[in-house]
């Protein structure tokens, strides 16, 4: 399953994001950062977010979406970016898989607990959302962000880097997987400001087990 995982970073070095969103003079207040397929797109190019239950009309709203889905609609709004893998002849790429080893190796300076810890798929994949966040704080004056909420590593890494490009950025929290024990929830530095949950039950279980304030 690790070495699996480990050959999987191969595959994202075609991760790109797209999109003319940051290159319009859109002044955006919220950005909201989810997942979206084929059927989340209206044939005019609008998307409706399934865990919100809101769409892409509100134009002072900026979307980061990752793609799961084959085909990219080819007419979306103006206020969207598209985080996908591009179409290239073979896509596993061996190169940029020794480049990201030789990196963590030189970044944790040979300790090999974090060398291992970083050796994965998830953590590459953080890294690169990272880099394309980065890109959208730096272009834009984001002061909410809203993302449904399952504690992800690339969650927690855009969390900690909009905190430090912004200290007052305030930022929610959806856990729309209704678990029973949703302990990989649990309360830390890279957790939301807010979380909106689906019952006292819930907020019961976060508040008394899980340190959330």
């Amino acid at each position: 399953f690790n070495l699996k995982n480990f050959l999987s970073i191969s595959k994202l070095s075609s991760l790109i994001m797209k999109g003319d969103a940051l290159s319009k003079n859109y002044k955006y207040d919220f950005l909201f950062v989810s997942w979206a397929d084929e059927k989340d797109f209206s044939s005019k190019g609008e998307y409706f977010d399934r865990y919100y239950k809101i769409n892409s009309k509100q134009k002072k709203t900026l979307w980061l979406l990752i793609f799961m889905g084959k085909n990219i609609p080819k007419k979306v709004d103006k206020n969207i970016l598209i985080i996908h893998n591009k179409k290239v002849f073979f896509k596993y790429d061996l190169f940029f898989l020794i480049k990201f080893l030789l990196n963590i190796i030189i970044k944790n300076k040979f300790g090999y607990k974090n060398i291992y810890h970083q050796m994965s798929q998830e953590s590459c994949f953080a890294m690169k959302i990272d880099s394309f966040m980065k890109k959208i704080l730096y272009e834009t004056k984001i002061n909410k962000l809203y993302l449904p909420y399952e504690s992800q590593t690339f969650q927690n890494k855009i969390i900690s880097t909009s905190r430090a490009h912004n200290k007052k950025i305030k930022i929610y929290g959806y856990d729309h997987m209704m678990s029973a024990l949703p302990i990989n929830n649990i309360y830390k530095s890279s957790s939301p400001d807010f979380l909106f949950v689906h019952s006292d039950t819930h907020k019961n279980i976060y508040t008394k087990f899980f340190k959330w304030p």
